[in-house]
């Protein structure tokens, strides 16, 4: 898929996180709805190889990337890589 310049976008400040890894910031977890469905919102704070701060999450960023990494977003002067999942029904 093309990415969409026209795409909705949501604002970070929008999102409330909260620090659940090891160290605490290494994770952050949030919540969104998108068409009414709820989903976790997940930040996983990488390294400068892009591999996840906190361990216990490396395998959530073996995802396949047409580039071979995910784009990353700062918050807080970190690099993150977000993945949102629906919560169970």
């Amino acid at each position: 898929m093309a990415l969409n310049p026209d795409a909705p976008s949501i604002s970070l400040g929008d999102v409330i996180f909260e620090q659940v890894g090891q160290p605490p910031e290494a994770v952050l977890s949030g919540h969104i709805r998108i068409g009414g469905l709820d989903m976790h919102l997940t930040a996983i704070q990488v390294n400068q190889n892009d591999d996840a701060v906190d361990g216990d999450y490396q395998d959530d960023l073996d995802i396949p990337s047409s580039s071979g990494s995910m784009r990353t977003l700062e918050i807080e002067g970190k690099n993150y890589v977000l993945l949102a999942t629906p919560f169970d029904r």
